[in-house]
């Protein structure tokens, strides 16, 4: 399959899963805008790789549970492509969080980038989309959504969440867009995280 003229938007490009679902884009003739919050000097490598690779991709910045920084990173890559034709909402946080030990700002936390920042980036995105006559947006849930562990509550929560926001958009902008979700199972860190 080529994606030859397409233009995606990955978030929490930079690392892990973000990284390699860029790449698998790029390899499929994508342009790819390489989404980061902190990861500046690992998205810039990223966008090296792609670049080497013979595409376009560029990176911006974005705390995504910000609405406005949301909006700043949409119309920065519509003003450089002209288009966003594939949203992957990959961007999240986990960690282990015991029920009775778990915070509030441990259930903000994973609430606000986790579902809030899925929310809000296909918020910002659908309009272009339907403008334009298509799009896609797969957002990257977690089996953790259907099949919740027992130390991460607020990691499955936010996962369920994605699960029925995916359902729910894929009604509200069909069949202009065409939403989805996958939900990996565990993905071990990489050996520089250990």
């Amino acid at each position: 399959m080529t994606l030859e003229g397409r233009v995606a938007l990955v978030t929490g490009a930079a690392v892990r899963v973000g990284r390699a679902i860029a790449h698998a884009l790029a390899r499929r003739k994508a342009k790819v805008v390489v989404h980061y919050h902190t990861s500046e000097r690992a998205a810039r490598e990223v966008v090296s790789e792609i670049e080497a690779l013979g595409q376009q991709a560029v990176a911006f910045p974005a705390d995504l549970s910000q609405s406005q920084q949301v909006e700043a990173l949409v119309d920065e890559s519509l003003r450089t492509f002209k288009r966003i034709d594939i949203l992957v909402n990959n961007a999240a946080i986990f960690y282990r969080t015991p029920f009775l030990s778990a915070s509030e700002e441990d259930w903000d936390r994973h609430l606000d980038l986790n579902l809030k920042g899925v929310f809000l980036c296909c918020k910002a995105v659908a309009p272009a989309m339907l403008a334009q006559g298509g799009g896609r947006i797969i957002n990257i849930a977690d089996i953790a959504g259907v099949r919740p562990w027992a130390d991460y509550v607020p990691y499955c929560v936010s996962k369920a969440g994605v699960i029925a926001l995916t359902q729910g958009l894929a009604k509200a902008l069909a069949p202009t867009v065409l939403v989805n979700a996958v939900a990996p199972g565990t993905v071990l860190f990489p050996e520089s995280y250990s």
